[in-house]
Protein backbone atom coordinates (compact mmCIF):
# COMPACT_ATOMS: atom_id res chain seq x y z
CA UNK A 1 0.00 0.00 0.00
CA UNK A 2 1.37 3.12 -1.19
CA UNK A 3 1.32 6.07 1.99
CA UNK A 4 0.52 9.73 0.63
CA UNK A 5 2.43 12.70 1.59
CA UNK A 6 -0.38 14.69 1.94
CA UNK A 7 -3.04 14.38 4.84
CA UNK A 8 -6.80 14.76 4.16
CA UNK A 9 -7.16 18.28 4.99
CA UNK A 10 -4.22 19.29 2.85
CA UNK A 11 -5.88 17.40 -0.39
CA UNK A 12 -7.23 20.68 -2.41
CA UNK A 13 -9.46 19.81 -5.41
CA UNK A 14 -10.08 21.97 -8.25
CA UNK A 15 -13.80 22.19 -9.63
CA UNK A 16 -15.24 24.36 -12.11
CA UNK A 17 -17.65 27.18 -11.01
CA UNK A 18 -20.86 25.42 -11.97
CA UNK A 19 -19.58 22.34 -10.47
CA UNK A 20 -18.37 23.83 -7.09
CA UNK A 21 -22.15 25.54 -6.62
CA UNK A 22 -23.56 22.38 -7.67
CA UNK A 23 -21.59 20.49 -4.94
CA UNK A 24 -22.56 23.04 -2.30
CA UNK A 25 -26.01 23.41 -3.27
CA UNK A 26 -25.70 27.03 -4.21
CA UNK A 27 -26.91 28.53 -7.70
CA UNK A 28 -24.29 30.31 -9.97
CA UNK A 29 -26.25 33.50 -9.96
CA UNK A 30 -26.13 33.72 -6.44
CA UNK A 31 -21.82 33.42 -6.63
CA UNK A 32 -22.13 36.31 -9.57
CA UNK A 33 -24.66 38.40 -7.86
CA UNK A 34 -23.48 42.11 -8.06
CA UNK A 35 -25.72 44.38 -5.58
CA UNK A 36 -26.97 47.89 -7.58
CA UNK A 37 -28.43 49.38 -4.48
CA UNK A 38 -25.88 52.60 -4.28
CA UNK A 39 -23.11 52.73 -1.20
CA UNK A 40 -23.72 53.55 2.38
CA UNK A 41 -20.63 54.09 3.25
CA UNK A 42 -20.94 57.77 4.33
CA UNK A 43 -23.53 56.50 6.38
CA UNK A 44 -21.55 53.73 8.09
CA UNK A 45 -18.99 56.30 8.12
CA UNK A 46 -21.46 58.46 10.76
CA UNK A 47 -22.24 55.63 12.41
CA UNK A 48 -18.97 54.44 13.82
CA UNK A 49 -18.24 57.55 14.88
CA UNK A 50 -21.39 57.96 16.71
CA UNK A 51 -20.74 54.78 18.24
CA UNK A 52 -17.31 55.80 19.04
CA UNK A 53 -18.25 59.03 21.13
CA UNK A 54 -21.39 57.86 22.79
CA UNK A 55 -20.12 54.18 24.00
CA UNK A 56 -22.86 54.18 26.30
CA UNK A 57 -25.44 54.51 24.02
CA UNK A 58 -26.89 50.94 22.40
CA UNK A 59 -27.89 50.17 18.69
CA UNK A 60 -31.29 51.30 19.26
CA UNK A 61 -30.22 54.96 19.94
CA UNK A 62 -28.26 55.02 16.36
CA UNK A 63 -30.15 53.10 14.22
CA UNK A 64 -33.68 54.66 15.28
Amino acid sequence: MRTSRFTERQIVVVLRQGEACTAVGVARSTLRYKSRKPSQEPLRRRLRELASVRTYAGYRSHHC
